[in-house]
């Protein structure tokens, strides 16, 4: 159905002023929709593989740092809490520390800081280990302080283990994986070379540490390995009796 136009609005200073109108209702909805997109987000984090390992000497740390990890594009200075949620208690004798612009003792617990407008920090977990080979979790909290349901958890996670086992030959066994990165639900080829033992078995862990499959009889060359995993990151290790010959890591996308 066509509308009906008045005439008299048909008239240029009439059209002029419905425009000007039409501008600054435009003008003012973008205003509002932008306040409400910057009134909603103070800090942008990037979420990197904080998986780190090491050998197990005591008193030595093992250091998650995470370069830009979290960033103020308020536009103004900003007021963050940083807060260690949950330390390393779980795994006997392991403590932690934190590090945000400045470290902390590891009886710190919490650490408020005012960021500079569109400044970036390097924040670093230290997970303070034993001789005993382990693994253990840190977990963090980054909030707004004048926003608290302004918030990002992120987890730091630990392997301490002993350095790779070497064959007969005097060379280490040679890992590579296919493809990189394993596509979710999907196959993966294990291809293995430079080993002697007929017996070598697959160890799988989620990022927390926790044996989540294992393998065994694995050959010398190709390797298929059905494992059926959600994305995310994953460690193994690959045993020759009581010796790790190989360790390492791979993600899995969706």
């Amino acid at each position: 159905m066509t509308g009906y136009i008045p005439a008299e609005f048909l008239s240029s200073d009439n059209t002029e002023k419905s425009m000007r109108i039409f501008y600054s209702l435009g003008f003012i909805c973008l205003f509002l929709i932008q306040g409400e997109r910057s009134s909603c987000q103070s800090l942008s984090l990037t979420f990197p593989d904080t998986l780190v390992y090491g050998e197990p000497v005591a008193g030595s740390n093992l250091s998650c740092w995470v370069g830009n990890w979290v960033k103020n594009i308020s536009g103004a200075p900003l007021t963050v809490d940083v807060i260690r949620v949950m330390d390393d208690t779980s795994t006997p004798g392991w403590t932690s520390s934190f590090c945000f612009y400045f470290c902390q003792m590891p009886t710190i617990d919490s650490f408020r800081y005012t960021m500079p407008k569109n400044d970036s920090v390097n924040m670093a977990v230290h997970l303070i280990i034993t001789a005993n080979p382990d693994s253990g979790t840190v977990i963090m909290k980054i909030k707004n302080a004048s926003d608290p349901s302004e918030f990002y958890i992120q987890r730091f996670h630990g392997v301490s283990e002993f350095g790779a086992g070497v064959n007969e030959s005097g060379k280490s066994t040679q890992v590579s994986i296919y493809p990189s990165p394993v596509i979710s639900g999907n196959a993966l080829s294990m291809n293995l070379a430079n080993i002697k033992s007929t017996d070598i078995l697959f160890v799988l862990y989620d990022v927390y540490g926790s044996v989540i499959k294992t393998i065994g009889d694995l050959k010398e060359g190709n390797n298929n390995l059905s494992l059926n995993l959600a994305a995310g990151i994953y460690s193994y290790s690959l045993l020759s009796g009581n010796t790790r010959v190989n360790s390492g890591k791979f993600s899995v996308v969706k």
